[in-house]
């Protein structure tokens, strides 16, 4: 569930991932209609912000002490964000730590077929 409790929280990790291309239809007619998010019910809109035409949506779930938060941005739909939020500021996360956040990340994110990571910080 999407919630902007944990929003504040630093980012301590995050992953960029690329999704594999969609399978648009063609639209003979006017404009494209706008992309659906990928994983079926996983990610939720958020509320609109300053710009309505933005299409944002996350999914948040409880990862150790911190919240894995995946985002998707209708305007970039070959791609998805994954955080690692962490309550605590300062210090870099440990290897373990960081090797159970791409854990969960990849058992979360299975459903949605082989996906390749674009970038990260910290890299594994």
């Amino acid at each position: 569930m999407a919630s902007n409790e944990h929003r504040p929280w630093p980012v301590r990790a995050w992953i960029r991932i690329a999704l594999p291309p969609s399978d648009a239809l063609p639209v003979l007619m006017g404009p494209p209609p706008p992309p659906e998010p990928p994983g079926g019910d996983l990610l939720e809109r958020l509320p609109a912000g300053p710009d309505p035409r933005k299409r944002l949506y996350a999914f948040e779930e409880p990862d150790g002490e911190g919240i894995l938060r995946v985002l998707w941005d209708s305007d970039e739909p070959e791609r998805l964000q994954v955080e690692l939020r962490l309550p605590e500021y300062g210090t870099r996360i440990g290897p373990e730590r960081l090797r159970a956040f791409w854990s969960h990340v990849r058992e979360r994110l299975a459903p949605m077929g082989p996906l390749r990571v674009e970038s990260a910080d910290p890299r594994p």
